[in-house]
């Protein structure tokens, strides 16, 4: 058989991993876009839906073996965060087939002079290895996630950490250069740190931005108490050789 070509590129916005499918000699390519899920813009991206549906045109012809082959090897090559418009899209064109082919054997089992309420479908070994690889993806999906959720927990950690030093830094005897440099410093670590859990989002950047306030309030306070040092420093100076000039005065005319 002739190695057949797939093209699986979605409108728009190409969706592209290479597929050798190795027992039925069909290679499928471009199926999902190595896009992130970093700063997007949403109206460039496809939606889920609007992958799947170029995906299942793409795939609509080939068969429940192609099918496994093809979700077997999505499995091995993509990154499961990327896998579900792929995943979804087979999971339809499969059962599509498998209850086509079901009835098909139910019309041939009627026409042989069968009674309909006796049948029963031939065992299909395809459908089996079909659920172990969707069960294979739901645990890598789901493994995952729980990483992502302990990544966004330490996050929170870390930012809630550079909280409470920001908050040491408010009413710091140091230079004020450096306390300053301290304080980009944390802000860079700030940047720097990842997602947080959804729910502490708020609340967590409000918090933030309120000691961030305080620190510019406190740099600004002690810039004015160090200028008005500075002018009474002055003024007692200008003071004292006023003194010591009135005494040189007294002297010379004695």
């Amino acid at each position: 058989m002739a190695t057949e070509k797939i093209n699986l590129t979605a409108p728009e916005e190409p969706v592209g991993i290479n597929i050798a499918a190795e027992d039925t000699e069909t290679t499928t390519q471009e199926i999902l876009s190595a896009t992130d899920n970093t700063e997007v813009d949403a109206d460039l991206e496809l939606s889920a839906e609007d992958q799947i549906e170029s995906i299942s045109n793409n795939i609509a012809e080939l068969g429940e073996e192609e099918l496994i082959a093809l979700l077997s090897n999505e499995l091995a090559e993509t990154p499961v965060q990327r896998l579900r418009p792929v995943v979804e899209a087979i999971k339809i064109a499969f059962y599509k087939r498998h209850r086509a082919a079901i009835e098909a054997e139910r019309k041939a089992f009627v026409e042989a002079g069968g009674d309909e309420a006796e049948f029963s479908p031939a065992k299909n070994d395809r459908e089996e290895r079909f659920k172990q690889l969707l069960g294979q993806y739901r645990a890598a999906r789901d493994k995952f996630i729980a990483e992502q959720e302990a990544t966004k927990e330490e996050n929170l950690r870390i930012k809630l950490q550079i909280i409470e030093e920001l908050k040491e830094l408010i009413g710091s005897d140091e230079t004020l250069n450096t306390t300053f440099q301290r304080f980009r410093e944390l802000q860079q670590r700030w940047k720097e740190t990842g997602l947080v859990p959804q729910q502490n989002v708020k609340d967590l950047w409000e918090t933030y931005n309120l000691y961030v306030e305080n620190f510019y309030n406190f740099i600004k306070i002690n810039k004015e108490l160090r200028d008005l040092d500075l002018k009474k420093n002055y003024e007692a100076k200008l003071s004292l050789c006023e003194q010591a000039e009135a005494l040189t005065l007294e002297t010379q005319v004695i």
